[in-house]
């Protein structure tokens, strides 16, 4: 079911990039996959929306409300203004919102959560170039795709958990990090070149054609 607002016409799949939509009640609205990149959303009620692998690049989110929204596989990056209603186990940090189920692939993670756990459970991180130095320390990756992704030197992992996550192929090189979770986690062809993983638990995991030279 569409709904018109400014003259424009709101579906699932419809590109609404450089539109403004202020003001507009969406909640409750099946809005998936749309493309509001650029947009002006402010003021906007979005709760309890679905909004499913939705874009969110660069658009204004001021005083918008995001409670109980769905934003499985939503991606909301380079945001203007800082929404202050969010889901639970999702955090607004320098421009972006980190959360689970989210697509987080061009992520930049500039910012570290103070007394915060960063829930990035079921997310897509997969060939994220922008992990290296940043600060994951108790980080929950549980599920997450983490495919080809370089965590590498100087990256804190300290008791951040990968519990049954997907993650071939990335890179844990020079990583010295205590107490991780690797249980059931699909990590088959990952490097792990003088990397240190003291108290860690890899019970169950997959570390087949992993290079684990220390």
């Amino acid at each position: 079911m569409s709904i018109s607002f400014n003259g424009y016409t709101i579906e699932p799949n419809a590109d609404l990039s450089d539109t403004n939509l202020s003001g507009a009640d969406l909640s409750n609205a099946n809005l998936s996959n749309i493309n509001f990149s650029n947009a002006n959303l402010s003021n906007v009620n979005l709760n309890s929306a679905d909004l499913s692998g939705a874009i969110f690049d660069g658009t204004r989110l001021e005083n918008i409300d995001l409670t109980d929204a769905n934003l499985l596989g939503a991606k909301l990056v380079n945001i203007v203004g800082s929404p202050p209603n969010l889901p639970l186990g999702y955090i607004y940090l320098n421009g972006a919102i980190y959360g689970p189920k989210l697509d987080l692939t061009t992520s930049k993670f500039d910012e570290n959560p103070t007394n915060t756990t960063l829930n990035l459970s079921g997310a897509n991180l997969s060939y994220n170039e922008n992990i290296q130095t940043k600060n994951f320390e108790g980080a929950l990756f549980i599920g997450s795709n983490l495919k080809g992704v370089y965590f590498g030197q100087e990256t804190v992992l300290d008791d951040a958990d990968f519990s049954y996550a997907f993650a071939p192929t990335s890179n844990f090189t020079r990583t010295d990090s205590d107490s991780v979770i690797f249980s059931n986690a699909y990590i088959k062809g990952a490097q792990f070149y003088e990397a240190e993983f003291s108290n860690s638990d890899f019970s169950n995991a997959d570390l087949s054609n992993s290079n684990l030279v220390s």
